[in-house]
């Protein structure tokens, strides 16, 4: 199951590319994990994410969760 929560030791955000090492305003992330459940149907979850660097901070967005079976 997931839980939505960043890994440990990600402080604020820090699991997706600092824009500023980028040399970029913004920085676009997706995960996705794809299995097979106990009736081996194929299940995916994903997440995007957002890093926008603002003059003094780095603000992180979560923007969409999905969750699909595929055959």
């Amino acid at each position: 199951m997931t839980t939505g929560v960043m890994p440990p030791g990600s402080k604020g955000g820090a699991f997706i590319h600092d824009p500023k090492v980028a040399h970029e305003r913004q920085v676009k992330a997706q995960i996705r994990l794809q299995f097979r459940d106990v009736t081996n149907n194929r299940m995916v979850i994903q997440r995007i994410m957002e890093a926008t660097q603002k003059v003094n901070m780095c603000r992180v967005f979560f923007f969409h969760i999905s969750f699909s079976e595929r055959d």
